[in-house]
């Protein structure tokens, strides 16, 4: 039996313009890049993007209490894994709030929501839908986004977050527990010792130095994304539904959360 699924209301905007050339001309090659934007296509777009952005951003909530949670159960591996979705779909968030779609139409697309724009595609590596994401974001703001202004091993934090996971997904044999990367155990113990709330409390004190770090990364850059598209949120016209709003606020509060904390998170 199919499962049932509910698509971004931009992406299905722009499935329609795609297919309504397609079919308009079935005998001609249609690439979406060569679509202009129009005016009426961006006054119907920007607000389906800040709704299709709070959906991501429950989806960067919820991947970052899990990977907390994930953390403090011993299980460092997939800690990594749902840390870095956190950060995937708070990027992803950042980008459509800031009016920039990624639409997938035989390929993936960057759309600026600007009349007379015309969808961006590049190589390969930008046709995956976590890189592409990634360094398109990267291509648009790296002069301007915090998490840009330096790098670990010589990678801008979102791709040294995209490399951790990929190393514990694909290229280790088998996950590590119950050890963990070597790299990361001090950091590991410190966290399981002070706890999680503890832990965040003292990345906000210091962000320039957590946030660059080989030990902290994994844990700290997801929160300052998370936190930076949090304010995104609560300034934008839509929130999440009530049930949504219940489980995060329950989750962050299992955490260690104090109601301050979570307001910054939910409002």
């Amino acid at each position: 039996m199919p499962i049932s699924f509910d698509s971004r209301l931009s992406q299905v905007y722009c499935h329609h313009i795609a297919e309504g050339f397609r079919n308009a001309a079935p005998n001609k090659k249609y690439n979406f890049k060569s679509y202009q934007l129009t005016a009426a296509d961006c006054a119907a777009l920007s607000p389906m993007a800040k709704k299709d952005a709070v959906g991501l951003y429950y989806n960067a909530l919820v991947s970052f209490v899990q990977g907390c949670h994930s953390l403090m159960a011993g299980c460092v591996s997939w800690a990594c894994v749902e840390l870095y979705y956190s950060i995937f779909y708070a990027t992803r968030a950042h980008l459509y709030y800031k009016d920039y779609l990624l639409i997938r139409d035989r390929g993936l697309y960057l759309v600026k929501i600007t009349p007379n724009a015309y969808p961006i595609t590049k190589d390969k590596k930008y046709n995956n839908d976590h890189s592409g994401t990634l360094l398109h974001f990267i291509d648009v703001f790296q002069n301007s986004d915090y998490l840009c202004s330096n790098t670990i091993d010589t990678m801008y934090v979102y791709l040294w977050l995209m490399d951790l996971r990929e190393a514990t997904n694909y290229r280790h044999k088998a996950f590590n527990e119950p050890a963990c990367f070597a790299e990361l155990s001090s950091a590991v113990a410190k966290i399981k010792s002070v706890g999680i709330d503890k832990q965040l409390k003292d990345f906000k004190a210091d962000f320039d130095t957590y946030c660059f770090s080989n030990a902290y990364a994994w844990l700290c850059a997801p929160y300052y994304k998370l936190r930076e598209v949090a304010a995104m949120y609560k300034a934008g016209p839509d929130k999440l539904n009530a049930d949504q709003e219940t489980y995060v606020r329950k989750a962050l509060k299992n955490l260690g959360m104090d109601d301050a904390e979570v307001k910054e998170l939910v409002g």
